[in-house]
């Protein structure tokens, strides 16, 4: 698959890399006996933009819980990566969020999904006043934006058009 650019509130754009999109593939819940996968969005903010670029994402550790409408992220494993390519990248590479999957074609997030988000908004420790959120379902990967200020939730609109990042 090609990269994934959606559609900002603020008119911005987050492209999600084509290494990433076959990364999140390869977790898509297609079978019956297939289970929840996720883990951290990575990437950049432009400068002098509201573009971002998802380069990277972690993925499920043993030390993950997996079930098939479940997952459970153990954050010391997550959270040293993010540390390894903080420090790697001098500081360009930050955590943007979180994905994981549905077995649905169209991906909605679920209750329990939409409290967690409204949790990890105020809990948390970024810069940034957005954390993104992507559920990646059968046929679709879907994507909402959080404001830390306000608490709301908006889905993005997927878009045509790539640029050069």
């Amino acid at each position: 698959m090609i990269a994934t650019v959606f559609k900002r509130p603020n008119g911005g754009r987050v492209k999600i890399s084509k290494d990433v999109i076959d990364k999140l593939e390869k977790f898509m819940q297609n079978s019956v006996d297939a289970l929840e996968a996720g883990g951290l969005l990575l990437g950049r903010r432009i400068i002098d933009s509201s573009d971002i670029v998802i380069d990277l994402v972690t993925t499920p550790s043993r030390f993950d819980i997996r079930k098939r409408c479940y997952f459970y992220r153990d954050s010391r494993i997550h959270q040293s990566i993010i540390e390894m390519m903080f420090k790697k990248s001098s500081g360009t590479c930050i955590l943007l969020g979180e994905w994981h999957t549905h077995p649905e074609y169209y991906p909605t997030p679920s209750g329990y999904d939409i409290s967690e988000w409204k949790r990890q908004l105020k809990d948390t420790e970024i810069e940034d006043e957005h954390l993104l959120f992507l559920i990646a379902g059968i046929s679709e990967i879907a994507m909402w934006e959080a404001s830390r200020k306000t608490g709301t939730l908006i889905k993005l609109e997927r878009i045509d058009g790539g640029y050069d990042y």
